[in-house]
Order: C-alpha cells, then structure tokens, then sequence
C-alpha cells in the first residue's frame, strides 16, 4: 500500500505549519531534492521544486486549507481512548494529585483525550473537560506526569510508535529524546498491583513490553456524552 502524504506538509509533521515553509526553502536552496520531496513540496504540479512552490505553500497555510489531517488513529475531530495493555484499564486523569494514572471504564468524558498535532510528528494528549495538557514533570517530583497548561514545552509533545504487538502502540515524550516509553512500573507480568485503579504510569526504558504498550482508539458516541465521574 503506498505511503498517503499531506500536500505541504514537507516535514511529514501530519500538520501544515510554517515549519514546512522553512524546510521547503532549505531544500531548494541546498539543492537536496529527493524524490519523496516532491509529493508534498510540489504544489504547482510542474515537476520542479521552486519558489514557486514557497509561494504556494505559504498561500495554502493563509488559506487555513490542509492544516488538519487523520492522527494514527482516527480523525482529529474525535476524541480518543488510551487503554493499557498490561491491566486493560483506561489511561486518564488521576485523582490522586494531578498525575496520571488507569481506571475501569465508568463512561466519563474525563477518561477520553483530544489529540492535537503540533509538528514534526509530534502531538498534545490534552483533556477534553480542562483542556489542560499531558506533561511530563522534569523537576523530580514523586509524579512523573502532571496536567498543565499548553507552553510549547517538549515534556508535553508525545510521539507514537507502532508497537510489536497488534494494534498497540508505545508513548514517548520528546524531552525524554524517544529513549524512553511511558509504562506501568510493575515487577513482572504477575504484578498485581499494575493492574489496579489508580496505579500511576511513569517513563520506562525503551523496550517494547507489556506494560509499555497502549490501545488508542476513537471513544463511542455513547462514552463521549457522558459527564466527568
């Protein structure tokens, strides 16, 4: 099956930004023009990669046209349910703090999540009843993961990675360098403790495990009318 692609979106960032702009006008000044360049990079379709094509590119992004695109998982329009494989419990808001942590499925808005692009194939987990952000705590604190406010931190942009395991997917953070997944801390696959309400996630090395991969899937119509528990 070939690759599908976003007209513009030279960085395949899954969003047209005006990053794109600048690695546009980087390529053709360099003269580093691959083949794949030109899916995206040439919007006047005359075979060539020119400032024509700049032009073009930045008239797109004024036009707010191409700027939202499918996320791995589904529309960016939906909101989306985390669920651990380890526990099959969803991935949420915690009570306890403002960390995050899993719970059975009770329904709640607050156990869904937006996905917003922000470039480079890099995402926001945001809440979609705070619209506070997934990010992940650097000042050593006992809570790995907080939710805060959008500021364009790297412990909030998160990248996903097929998993080894079917319909899974491994949660990196970019400030951690992609060295290191988000997991349940567990002692070994007959844990119990992973596997009860409320346990928190933290980041974990970057191996391909259990408790490391995620089921991300677009909620119901059902689940996602429902208030906050």
């Amino acid at each position: 099956m070939a690759e599908s692609y976003l007209l513009g979106d030279i960085d395949r960032g899954n969003y047209v930004t005006a990053s794109d702009v600048v690695a546009l006008r980087q390529a053709i000044v360099s003269g580093s023009t691959p083949a794949a360049l030109f899916e995206t990079g040439d919007l006047d379709e005359d075979g060539k990669l020119t400032v024509s094509d700049v032009v073009a590119l930045r008239s797109l992004i004024l036009s707010g046209e191409n700027m939202l695109i499918d996320t791995p998982f589904g529309s960016l329009e939906d909101t989306y349910q985390i669920t651990a494989r380890f526990s099959n419990k969803i991935v949420c808001p915690s009570d306890v703090k403002t960390g995050l942590g899993q719970w059975g499925d009770v329904g709640a808005l607050s156990q869904l999540w937006n996905i917003v692009p922000t470039g480079g194939g890099y995402y926001l987990l945001q809440s979609p009843t705070t619209g506070k952000v997934l990010t992940l705590n650097t000042s050593g604190d006992i809570m790995p993961f907080e939710m805060a406010a959008y500021t364009g931190s790297d412990a909030q942009k998160v990248k996903f990675r097929p998993s080894a395991e079917e319909g899974y997917w491994n949660i990196l953070i970019k400030a951690t360098g992609e060295e290191r997944y988000m997991g349940i801390p567990f002692a070994g696959l007959t844990d119990t403790a992973g596997r009860t309400d409320g346990w928190p996630f933290w980041m974990e090395d970057g191996s391909d495990t259990e408790n490391k991969q995620f089921r991300i899937v677009p909620a119901t119509a059902e689940t996602a009318t429902l208030d906050a528990a």
